[in-house]
């Protein structure tokens, strides 16, 4: 997980040299880990490609990685952002609202795969025109596939959870 971590930020820096002058477009990389105090430690990364449609909605694609028990599920995700302020103003604090909807697969037979929901908000801190950190909260509910096997049902059920991610963005 760690060499995915550097990869994805160095292709952010990469990306980081190319700046158009409209910096419309943009990267980010964000994630978190859970070490609980009994079972398996897990960890979630992702990579998004922003595009602001207007100076307050952004549109948003990505993929995302979670690691659990052995399992590694791999979601493709979309949604939408609506800033509460100017994007891209060094030195600003923009509050912001989003949605998404993804679909995830499951390198384990076993372990049914999902589609996810979610909505939450965040703030972002600009730290240059081009660069700024982020903290967001989202609420994702998660509906879980129905599968057979060997005479055992998997899934069919759904769970919601909070997730609190952390992260930096390049503006392009």
């Amino acid at each position: 997980m760690k060499l995915k971590l550097a990869l994805l930020a160095t292709a952010l820096a990469v990306s980081g040299t190319a700046l158009a002058a409209d910096k419309r477009s943009s990267i980010s990389v964000f994630g978190n880990i859970t070490v609980p105090d009994e079972g398996d430690n897990s960890g979630y990364v992702a990579l998004t490609y922003g595009y602001l449609l207007t100076s307050a909605i952004e549109l948003e694609a990505g993929m995302s990685q979670f690691y659990a028990g052995g399992d590694t599920f791999t979601t493709i995700n979309g949604g939408a952002k609506y800033y509460f302020g100017a994007v891209g103003k060094a030195g600003g604090i923009v509050p912001y609202v989003k949605a998404q909807v993804g679909r995830s697969t499951n390198t384990n037979a076993f372990s049914p795969d999902y589609t996810q929901y979610g909505g939450g908000g965040g703030v972002e801190f600009v730290l240059t025109e081009a660069t700024s950190t982020f903290i967001e909260g989202v609420y994702l509910s998660t509906k879980y596939d129905t599968i057979r096997s060997n005479g055992f049902t998997f899934g069919g059920n759904t769970s919601s959870q909070i997730q609190f991610n952390v992260g930096i963005k390049l503006r392009f």
